[in-house]
């Protein structure tokens, strides 16, 4: 109940004024520092192997237009925050409600 009021609530009352370096025309914006470059320096990594292992562009796709198998896999991921755990009552409900 409470989620709801406080979205009304900043969406009506709490308007912060928008930053001077800011517009709302696309392209106007200047850009962000990370556009050109990555803020990491050789300091960040072990060996130059290391540094291209990170910086290089990696391929998703073969000469055909195929996606490489390494980008298929299916991956689990964990949906709730580390050390969340709900009651065996609201996951008994969400399993029926599907």
């Amino acid at each position: 109940m409470f989620s709801p009021l406080a979205a009304a609530y900043e969406s009506l009352f709490d308007r912060q004024p928008l930053p001077a370096h800011r517009a709302l025309i696309t392209g106007q914006e200047p850009p962000y520092p990370e556009a050109y470059s990555v803020p990491l320096t050789d300091a960040d990594f072990d060996s130059e192997s290391h540094r291209a292992a990170v910086m290089e562009p990696w391929r998703v796709s073969d000469a055909r237009g195929e996606i490489l198998p390494m980008w298929r896999g299916k991956r689990e991921t964990n949906v709730l925050p580390i050390g969340l755990r709900r009651s065996r009552k609201s996951t008994d409900v969400s399993l029926a409600a599907r």
